[in-house]
C-alpha cells in the first residue's frame, strides 16, 4: 500500500470511540490517548471532538409589520 492507510478498517470506529471516551473523562492527556492507540497526538486531535457541543443559534424574533 506504499504509505496509504486502508479504507476504514473495522476497528477504527471503535478506536475513535474509545479515544473520545478517554478524552471526555478528563483523566488522560492527548499524548496518553495517542500512545494507547499507537498514533500521534495530532491524529487523535483530528479524530475526536474537543470542543463542547454548542446549541445552534436561534433566529431573532421578527418584528410585526
Amino acid at each position: 500500500m506504499s504509505g496509504e492507510a486502508a479504507a476504514c478498517p473495522q476497528g477504527v470506529p471503535a478506536m475513535i470511540n474509545k479515544a473520545q471516551r478517554m478524552y471526555d473523562s478528563k483523566q488522560f492527556t492527548m499524548t496518553e490517548i495517542a500512545s494507547s492507540r499507537d498514533a500521534t497526538p495530532m491524529t487523535v486531535h483530528r479524530e475526536i471532538r474537543t470542543a463542547p457541543a454548542t446549541r445552534p443559534a436561534t433566529a431573532p424574533a421578527r418584528e410585526a409589520q
